[in-house]
């Protein structure tokens, strides 16, 4: 063998040289040529840029960020998976620029999802060749590139290969050392916040332990310890994960997206690919990057076949084949019979879009062309010694990976505008003069944001401290949505096909929805919304100027030509006292009633318990202390009566008056109330979850765990090597 190749055959050459290939590729073929601005990258303008800029932010001024009350009249922070806070990778968040720690991200782990296939292929006993084509196929090329524009995704689907080194080793040789990698690899992937992302990854070391047991040929014993030490791992890893999943499942069983089967219309809100199958393959195989769907390429369509004529490997090569076969197929979705039977399998129903399943896909077909590299090589080996000299032969286990880089850097780059582009995160940084009132008053605002292009985007609120009652947060509360949506849509369940609440309201004057404003304006009084941010052109013309003129929402004066800004009269105080309760009837008719323009909290509210009659009428109550986890409110009753706190009720929340706790309840649906005694108060608000330190503490345990098994490893090793 020539010095070159026997170099490359070195572990950390091939790295080296991937981490260059992967980011020469994010240079050329996916920052530099993006102009435009689209679909594919405006999650990464509406949601995850500003969320770790503010997040992060917050974080380092010292302020751990458990609520945020700016958007929805309050949500809590840290329980949002898709942000990811405790992911370890988000450091660097706290050390770089946004967009230079969002960049960076993006390439390490791209490199770290190839170098993962590099160790995998290498440990199965092939060569360096194979793990290369393998390494590029996934790093860059089909869903894995595509998926930078969605982080959270990325940072779950990277582990999937170095966890199923962890899981060939549990085969293999059955020790604590490779549980302990799966138990990281498992925790590292939930941390990242998409759970989608991490049951198909489950799912794709399942099936290689399978096939790897077969392949074994392993007794009913080795099968026995095999799913033992692999269930350990996972449990592990998902204990390792609590302290970012016990909030989330607490948010998740108050939210829009409990965990549990979904409809055939939820799962494709957008609906499914093409009329038949012959239409599904041609969209699937011929999609230009950056990718929606699977883009294999010729090289691997070449190369996936020949895994047949590689001995003893057939096994696991066919099994690779008929993983990514029926991914293929779920993917697909009911273009075929096959996706109504493959989605009874556990959890699959639980998520839209099914075709986020594509990187599994793209991890089996790497594996399977790996093994076709050295399937090939076996055929053509002959033909080789007796062609060219030995040195010349020796570079040809590389010529695949080659083929592949060829491609790769001669398809369509992408197109749309990325995240660090310049002046992306300008509209949040500069505030303008007609945000200051608002900021400064603590009163809730209603900003209509539309979407990327909207020069008043989402979380501008969370930036500049505005209370809104809009924002969008794909992951809200049922009681938000059901506020939120009857506002718009007079009605609980969204018009919209299966896509659920996104938080935002921006449908207020649209066509589809007639009469909404007029109708139904009165719950933004009850959400006490004194403020109105709109375009000017808005506020001219259509349903939204009908409703400035009949409500009274008078212009204030601000230095702003683009936009206008309207006071609300009819506001109602966010922290009131009502002598008459009612027991709230079932969410539609209540927010019926609420919706009424007669409706009046404060002469009669709705409560979810015990309900009081009395023909007194409330009054305004006084916020005495206002910041993001502590609410103090002063309130004076003239008999027993409830105060009420427009801000979302929320698990976690406790209320106190002196040294007495009292019980927090649902008024008017998405609102706190507490009952009091005559007299007068000072009621706490203070926002203590259970589940961040449960979750820490079952976090902490799982990483001694994981320690433990570590050490024992390195003290196994150790004999080994004194033996």
């Amino acid at each position: 063998m020539s010095p070159g190749p026997r170099l490359l055959e070195r572990p950390w050459t091939l790295s080296a040289l991937l981490a260059a290939v992967v980011a020469l590729f994010w240079l050329l073929r996916i920052w530099l040529p993006g102009v435009e601005t689209g679909l594919l990258t405006s999650d990464v303008f509406l949601y995850y840029l500003p969320v770790y800029e503010t997040l992060y932010g917050a974080l380092l001024e010292g302020e751990l960020p458990l609520w945020n009350p700016y958007q929805l009249c309050g949500i809590p922070r840290l329980a949002s998976l898709q942000a990811g806070f405790f992911y370890p990778g988000h450091v660097l968040y706290l050390l770089l620029p946004v967009k230079v720690a969002f960049a960076l991200t993006g390439w390490l782990h791209l490199t770290l999802a190839g170098a993962g296939m590099l160790a995998l292929v290498r440990r199965l006993g092939l060569g360096a060749g194979s793990a290369l084509v393998a390494a590029l196929l996934l790093a860059v090329r089909g869903r894995y590139p595509g998926m930078v524009f969605f982080p959270n995704m990325l940072e779950a689907a990277a582990w999937l290969p170095l966890g199923a080194v962890a899981v060939v080793g549990i085969v293999r040789e059955g020790r604590s050392r490779s549980v302990a990698l799966l138990a990281g690899c498992t925790g590292l992937g939930l941390l990242a916040g998409y759970p989608q992302v991490s049951v198909y990854v489950v799912y794709c070391w399942g099936a290689l332990l399978a096939a790897l047991l077969v392949a074994e040929r392993s007794a009913l014993r080795g099968w026995g310890r095999g799913v033992a030490l692999f269930a350990a791992g996972l449990a592990l890893g998902v204990g390792l994960a609590a302290v970012q999943l016990v909030p989330g499942w607490e948010l998740t069983a108050e939210g829009t997206r409990s965990a549990g089967t979904l409809t055939r219309w939820q799962q494709f809100p957008f609906g499914w690919y093409g009329p038949g199958l012959g239409d599904a393959i041609v969209r699937t195989l011929h999609a230009p990057f950056p990718l929606l769907v699977l883009s294999l390429g010729w090289t691997a369509l070449v190369l996936i076949p020949a895994a047949a004529f590689a001995r003893g490997r057939r096994v696991l090569a066919g099994a690779g084949a008929l993983a990514a076969a029926l991914v293929l197929l779920f993917a697909l979705g009911p273009v075929t019979p096959f996706f109504d039977w493959i989605v009874q399998l556990p959890a699959l129903a639980w998520f839209r879009f099914p075709r986020r399943s594509l990187f599994m896909l793209d991890f089996f077909a790497a594996l399977v062309a790996a093994i076709g590299v050295a399937g090939l090589l076996r055929l053509a080996a002959p033909r080789l010694r007796s062609l060219a000299p030995a040195s010349l032969a020796a570079w040809a286990p590389l010529v695949p990976a080659l083929l592949v880089a060829v491609e790769v850097f001669s398809a369509e780059p992408n197109r749309e505008s990325l995240f660090f582009a310049p002046g992306s995160l300008d509209v949040y940084r500069n505030e303008r003069a007609i945000f200051a009132p608002v900021a400064e008053s603590g009163e809730r605002v209603w900003m209509r944001s539309v979407g990327i292009e909207s020069p008043l985007p989402p979380k501008l609120a969370t930036y500049f401290g505005m209370r809104s009652v809009g924002d969008y947060e794909p992951l809200n509360l049922r009681r938000q949505a059901d506020y939120f949506t009857w506002l718009m849509e007079g009605q609980l369940d969204p018009k919209r096909g299966g896509r659920p609440y996104s938080g935002r309201l921006k449908h207020l004057t649209a066509p589809t929805y007639p009469g909404a404003l007029a109708e139904r304006v009165r719950l933004l009084d009850v959400a006490g919304v004194r403020w109105v941010i709109v375009s000017k052109l808005a506020a001219e013309r259509g349903e939204l100027a009908d409703t400035i003129a009949s409500r009274g929402w008078t212009p204030q004066p601000v230095p702003d030509p683009d936009f206008v800004l309207l006071r609300n009269p009819h506001a109602l105080p966010r922290a009131y006292v009502v002598y008459d309760v009612r027991a709230a009837p079932e969410p539609a008719a209540l927010m019926a009633a609420m919706s009424d323009p007669g409706f009046d909290p404060l002469a009669s509210s709705f409560v979810e318990g015990e309900a009081s009659a009395s023909a007194r009428p409330g009054a305004a109550a006084r916020i005495l202390r206002d910041d993001d986890t502590v609410v103090e409110v002063e309130a004076e009753l003239a008999e027993p009566g409830m105060l009420v706190l427009s801000d979302s009720f929320y698990p976690g929340w406790r209320a106190s008056s002196g040294d007495a706790s009292l019980e927090i309840v649902p008024a008017n649906h998405l609102f706190r109330g507490v009952r009091l005694p005559a007299g007068r108060h000072r009621i706490r608000f203070e926002y203590d979850p259970w589940t961040l330190p449960a979750g820490a503490a079952a976090s902490l345990a799982s990483l001694a765990g994981i320690g433990v098994l570590w050490r024992r490893a390195r003290r196994s090793d150790s004999i080994r090597a004194d033996d």
